[in-house]
């Protein structure tokens, strides 16, 4: 659960983002860019942790997603490479 939520619609420089900040200070930002896609980044991980692109009807996701139903003890992995 992050701790600090920090959202920036119309940043002076860079892209409209969202940060979310846990107790710990790790840091997790969603970015939109110019061409409409989203992109994660973290500030522990790296830049372009995942990013979702559309196509017409599709979703891509580059870089691995876990879901996870946490009331269910489910987990699907979406690996590198996987549009789904």
């Amino acid at each position: 659960m992050p701790k600090n939520v920090t959202i920036r619609p119309y940043p002076t420089t860079g892209f409209p983002s969202i940060e979310f900040i846990n107790a710990s200070g790790n840091a997790v930002r969603l970015n939109v860019k110019d061409d409409g896609s989203i992109v994660f980044s973290g500030v522990t991980y790296g830049d372009n942790l995942v990013t979702l692109t559309a196509d017409g009807t599709k979703l891509i996701v580059k870089g691995s997603v876990v879901s996870e139903n946490y009331g269910q003890s489910q987990k699907t992995t979406f690996g590198a490479g996987d549009n789904s």
